[in-house]
């Protein structure tokens, strides 16, 4: 089984609305990538224009090789244009196990909002 790897990026943007339309169409591009499982975006509740992705990929190879093409490919440049700074952008793979704890120190299973990257994981 591969462990799928988690591509997550911060940045800020300038446009808000056009940077969201732009990330739009930058998710149903790479959506066709080989290797793409899943792309959730994130938008800043303090700060409207701090955005994060996490993007989940079949391997780093995979991961690396649509970062490449997003960088240079002419079908990304409204997505490029639209960010005004880069945080960061790092790989990761899942620890064992998943839990958190709540307010009574209780350990619990995963939210269910990542319920489909667990699927992924128990393949």
């Amino acid at each position: 089984m591969t462990t799928p790897c988690f591509e997550i990026v911060t940045y800020t943007v300038g446009n808000s609305e056009g940077a969201d339309r732009a990330r739009r169409k930058a998710q149903e591009l790479l959506s066709a990538f080989p290797g793409f499982i899943a792309w959730t975006a994130f938008s800043g509740i303090e700060n409207s224009t701090k955005r994060a992705d996490l993007v989940v990929w079949q391997s780093p190879e995979e991961a690396q090789s649509a970062a490449e093409a997003v960088s240079i490919d002419p079908a990304f440049d409204d997505f490029r244009a639209s960010i005004t700074g880069v945080t960061s952008m790092e790989h990761y793979s899942t620890q064992t196990g998943c839990s958190f704890a709540n307010s009574n120190r209780k350990r619990r299973p995963c939210p269910a909002a990542l319920s489909p990257l667990l699927l992924i994981w128990n393949r």
